[in-house]
């Protein structure tokens, strides 16, 4: 067991919130050997998702998302994407073959196309297609700039490349929905693409990835507020829904896997609630959906922690609201069978 594992473990195991509630994670990854990006967890493969899946929650399904783990660099970039679905449902096969749980893995998959290839791009949608068939529900670009010393460093937006949105065309065309992670500068960015393409489902992740280090660190109400302004008009986009998670990573500036102890689900709301109830009240319930992002957020909680404190937030709402931002929500956005 690894000493990140037993560090989770040192929390009581809370009881499980409403354990009936049906849930669908639409946002987790599968890579192998990775423990020079994730170090807190260097493998995450079908054992290691069961281990989670089957830790008291009632989750009937998931959605695999890319994560750049199996693009090789030197792939053509028709094929940058496939090996990685390829993957991702290997584990899947994996899982169910094994009996490990009753979840069904991977019932969609969110894979990566590099939509600066233009209208080219439709050949590595077709290849996408072939290797998960209708099981391929969206494409990610990560569209995240890297943090530098005084903010956000000063290169061109993906999301503003002639290229990439001439490739963004083709989303339509499939039958796709994009999956956008940008860090919280960058939100009028997807603004701008949300209103160029109103016939494409964009789901922003992770809330817009509200910063918490670098220069942003120890000013918490002004990012709050910069996040926030943007966020609202986001939300008069009808086309765009947000993934209500992945709050617990570095770079939002918890520290959670700094404690002694990992945090509990009322310590982890107390610190991070405003963000939740602000998002579903700008986008609506609707319009929002519970995420793992595991096992990226498991540097600082576990999975019964992460969805007692979702199912905890989803009590303010109608027992139909709730339902729809814990699964209901997730299989109409991503056309689940």
């Amino acid at each position: 067991m690894s000493s990140h594992q037993h560090w989770l473990d040192q929390v009581i195991e809370e009881e499980i919130v409403d354990p009936d509630l049906a849930i669908v994670d639409c946002h987790h990854h599968f890579y192998k050997d990775w423990g020079s990006y994730f170090t807190h967890q260097p493998n995450y493969l079908a054992e290691h998702l069961a281990g989670d899946l089957n830790d008291g929650h009632k989750v009937i399904a998931t959605i695999g998302v890319e994560c750049g783990f199996a693009q090789g660099a030197n792939d053509k970039p028709v094929h940058r994407g496939v090996a990685e679905t390829a993957f991702m449902l290997e584990c899947a096969e994996e899982y169910r073959e094994s009996k490990l749980g009753t979840t069904a893995v991977c019932q969609g998959v969110i894979s990566f196309a590099d939509l600066r290839q233009g209208a080219a791009v439709e050949d590595a949608i077709l290849a996408l297609r072939e290797v998960a068939g209708n099981r391929l529900k969206g494409i990610r670009q990560m569209a995240a700039k890297k943090l530098a010393e005084k903010g956000l460093e000063n290169s061109e937006s993906l999301l503003e490349n002639r290229d990439f949105r001439q490739g963004f065309v083709q989303l339509a065309r499939h039958d796709l929905s994009f999956d956008v992670w940008v860090l919280h500068p960058q939100l009028p960015e997807v603004i701008e693409l949300a209103k160029k393409f109103p016939d494409t489902t964009i789901v922003l992740d992770h809330f817009g990835a509200p910063l918490g280090i670098g220069p942003y660190a120890n000013h918490q109400q002004a990012v709050m507020q910069m996040w926030y302004k943007d966020m609202a008009k986001l939300a008069e986009l009808h086309n765009v829904v947000v993934k209500i998670g992945g709050l617990n990573m570095s770079l939002n500036g918890y520290d959670w896997h700094q404690r002694p102890k990992p945090p509990t689900s009322d310590e982890l709301l107390a610190a991070t609630r405003d963000y939740y109830l602000r998002t579903i009240d700008l986008f609506g319930p609707q319009r929002c959906l519970f995420e793992s992002n595991f096992p990226v957020d498991k540097l600082s909680l576990s999975y019964r922690t992460l969805w007692n404190a979702y199912k905890k937030i989803a009590r303010e709402f109608s027992r139909e609201e709730a339902a729809g931002m814990l699964a209901g929500n997730a299989q109409r956005v991503y056309r689940l069978d």
